[in-house]
């Protein structure tokens, strides 16, 4: 993914490597997005060994880094229009994967955006849930001696579906972000509540904010894949495929936002 992303970034600012295959940088990020694929939803993950240790795909969650390569990898998706790989990478962060301060110095209430946002744009929501809280409910008061089972069979009635505990947990997060003292994440959450609401000019506003943020405390010359703002890009591109189009912003800001 390392690669990936600095050749892709190379290319989206006019200098891509001379050196084939990372000269064609487009297809650099195409490869990036697959390896993120791979590395989240591959068949590798069913059973594997990792520093003398046996895992699967549920162990391996609190084990392995993630944050990374799904900000990165759903970045790309998004910008090439690639919905199916996105839906497949933004189906791992959940609150059971551990802390991952990435490459970048990611904090605990950056880690809580991530998986907040995740939750919502696999359109989970906190009136389903608790819709699903009153189902169990009623069904378990028919069938008080089958409870448990109904319960099970609530949390696992679709393939993958997050238990009720889940997704309370999921929720939850965007508390921690409240009560929080980071800016980086209450910026973001503000431009994630324009997207899901469907206020372009709200998140217009709320992403401008964040990449002038970004410009002036985050980019750093000296790291290339800084030519593009990861965070904004998601949801810029987001907010294409939910029908909102390009949100219009400062040109001088647009240079962040690959459009590949």
């Amino acid at each position: 993914m390392f690669g990936g992303i600095n050749c892709f970034a190379l290319g989206w600012i006019g200098h891509p490597s001379r050196k084939r295959p990372l000269s064609d940088w487009r297809e650099a990020g195409r490869r990036a997005v697959a390896a993120a694929v791979h590395y989240f939803q591959g068949a590798w993950r069913n059973k594997f060994e990792w520093c003398g240790e046996k895992y699967n795909k549920v162990t391996s969650r609190q084990a392995l880094p993630w944050i990374d390569t799904y900000r990165e990898g759903l970045a790309l998706a998004l910008a090439y229009g690639d919905w199916k790989s996105a839906d497949q990478i933004i189906a791992w962060p959940g609150p059971d994967v551990r802390f991952d301060d990435g490459s970048f110095d990611r904090t605990r209430e950056d880690n809580a955006y991530y998986i907040w946002l995740a939750s919502r744009l696999r359109g989970e929501t906190e009136s389903s849930a608790k819709g699903q809280r009153k189902l169990a409910s009623r069904t378990q008061k028919r069938s008080a001696g089958e409870g448990k089972v109904v319960k099970h069979a609530l949390r696992k009635a679709d393939a993958g579906a997050p238990s009720l505990e889940m997704l309370a947990m999921a929720f939850a997060q965007r508390e921690l972000i409240s009560r929080g003292s980071r800016r980086r994440p209450k910026m973001l959450l503000e431009a994630a509540d324009g997207l899901l609401a469907g206020d372009k000019k709200g998140l217009a506003v709320a992403l401008t904010k964040y990449i002038k943020h970004y410009r002036q405390r985050e980019f750093d010359l000296k790291i290339v894949e800084n030519a593009i703002c990861i965070d904004a890009t998601i949801l810029w591109h987001w907010a294409r495929r939910v029908g909102l189009g390009e949100i219009e912003l400062p040109e001088e800001l647009m240079v962040f936002i690959p459009r590949p």
